[in-house]
């Protein structure tokens, strides 16, 4: 059914220096919460991206270590069904308890993008107000005024 609604990443990455040991790290964290849930389209994936950006000092690759899971677009003008639109906030839920409780034991920082845009931050497993107001909440706002 949901094959031809289009698809949106939600990506969250490691917002500090990247070791051997936190890409390790995080990869077995996104291998431990594959089979945690049933998710709506496919468990989050490990993501362990270089890239070259211009602004990059001394032409150092750019590292994006973290996770990427894919979530159904919501345009924001109803034509995603309701039942739809709240998987995908269970499961941007799930994923985000999860990284705070990583980010918590283990003092690391973390960022999430949706499609490359900024929604917020969680470090020492504390989420900022663009995740926890600017995304969850009006995620949430909106599907109340849906009902």
């Amino acid at each position: 059914m949901g094959s031809e609604i289009p698809k949106q990443t939600l990506l969250f990455f490691l917002s500090e220096d990247v070791t051997d040991r936190k890409r390790q790290l995080i990869n077995d964290f996104v291998r431990s919460i594959e089979d945690s849930r049933s998710w709506t389209i496919c468990p989050p994936k490990f993501v362990d991206e270089a890239s070259e950006i211009a602004e990059a000092r001394a032409d150092l690759p750019i590292l994006t270590v973290g996770g990427a899971l894919q979530i159904f677009s919501a345009t924001g003008d109803g034509s995603l069904p309701r039942d739809l639109d709240e998987k995908n906030l269970d499961d941007v839920e799930a994923l985000i308890h999860a990284v705070k409780h990583l980010s918590r034991d283990q003092s690391l920082s973390f960022e999430f993008e949706l499609d490359g845009v900024y929604v917020g931050a969680i470090d020492n497993g504390i989420s900022d107000r663009a995740l926890d107001q600017g995304l969850l909440q009006e995620w949430r706002n909106h599907l109340d005024r849906l009902q």
